[in-house]
């Protein structure tokens, strides 16, 4: 599990949109996280109604062009977006990224981000890490804090 906490220049509607919005992933995240080389069709598709409760979607390919499978992203507002790519069938795991939108001035916002991982039973070389490493261990150095160079303000 990797957690982080950044001070952002963008105000909390600024950074919603952009994270539940994961077409942005391949080209932003290419060689970490994504690969603009393995792009598929974005299609997403709202799973209900929306309403001042938030709304939930599903992209059934999900992304990667499918090679992991589905991904579904709920958000409710003003704050929370949560996106999991279920890649039990094709991976052996669930990836949850989970993000938190704290507004501390007009245009500022403080990101919270948790990405967790559900193994199935097993789980491979990384079920194994995540089963036998204590879990204060799991948690050393992933506490990233970015300053912008803008910012005087540290944030831990």
């Amino acid at each position: 599990m990797v957690c982080s906490c950044l001070l952002l220049l963008p105000g909390r509607s600024s950074l919603m949109e952009n994270v539940l919005d994961a077409s942005h992933v391949p080209f932003t995240h290419h060689k970490s996280i994504s690969n603009r080389n393995a792009i598929g069709a974005y299609d997403v598709r709202m799973s209900g109604p929306v309403s001042r409760d938030g709304f939930r979607s599903m992209w059934a390919t999900g992304p990667r062009a499918g090679q992991l499978g589905p991904q579904s992203s709920w958000y409710r507002p003003p704050c929370f977006m949560m996106q999991k790519i279920d890649a039990k069938e094709t991976k052996g795991y669930e990836s949850l990224v989970i993000v938190y939108s704290v507004p501390i001035a007009p245009g500022r916002c403080r990101l919270l981000n948790r990405n967790a991982f559900r193994f199935n039973k097993g789980g491979g070389i990384a079920g194994w890490f995540m089963k036998y490493i204590p879990g204060w261990a799991t948690h050393l150095g992933t506490q990233v804090c970015l300053i912008n160079p803008k910012q005087k303000e540290r944030v831990t």
